[in-house]
């Protein structure tokens, strides 16, 4: 499940204080313990005479850099809940640089990170700005050429409704219209797989 904001404490990763902890993440804070990780993972520790404890820590930066990004998002989600906008947007561009420093190539994690960045910009009102991230996210998530089905419902969920705002009516019906056949498409396979029966040809 997605880690919970809280105090920032390193073990081989990044951890929620409390359970029930509603605390606000500080960014700055994360920020520095990003770059700190990210130079442990990146420098040749030649100061280390075990390969295999150089190994170690290499494990546990990466482990930790993880860590961070899945706790930003997790902060990001809580901001857009509570309706904090403006900080969900400041939050948001910084997983992303997180994200890209981290991850040199296309993955699901960037693909979320956009994601989270084109909702902020939604939410605030920027629908270019909006419709920028999630085109960028669909053209990564394109190229993943992945079965994603929950990011692709999500990812047409949020276009959906912002074509919807930029009064592009047809293209907002037919993105609601493609999340309710890919959910009743994973319904049916549930179903399916459940029961036993054979599934429709594709």
């Amino acid at each position: 499940r997605p880690l919970r904001p809280g105090r920032v404490a390193l073990g081989g990763g990044l951890y929620a204080e409390d359970e029930d902890a509603e605390q606000a993440v500080d960014w700055a804070e994360l920020s520095e313990k990003f770059e700190e990780l990210f130079a442990t993972l990146s420098s040749p520790l030649a100061d280390i005479i075990s390969d295999v404890e150089r190994g170690r820590v290499r494990k546990n930066a990466e482990l930790g850099l993880h860590a961070i990004i899945e706790l930003a998002q997790a902060e990001v989600h809580r901001l857009l809940t509570v309706g904090d906008f403006e900080m969900a947007l400041d939050g948001a561009k910084k997983t992303l640089h997180f994200t890209q420093t981290l991850f040199s190539s296309n993955c699901e994690e960037l693909i979320r990170s956009q994601m989270l960045l084109a909702r902020c910009f939604y939410h605030m009102g920027k629908f270019r700005k909006a419709e920028e991230f999630f085109s960028l996210a669909n053209w990564r998530l394109l190229k993943l050429g992945e079965d994603l089905f929950h990011i692709r419902v999500e990812l047409h969920t949020g276009y959906g409704l912002l074509f919807v705002q930029l009064q592009l009516v047809d293209k907002g019906v037919f993105g609601v219209v493609t999340e309710c056949v890919l959910s009743e498409s994973i319904a049916w396979s549930s179903r399916s797989v459940d029961s036993g029966a054979v599934l429709p040809p594709r």
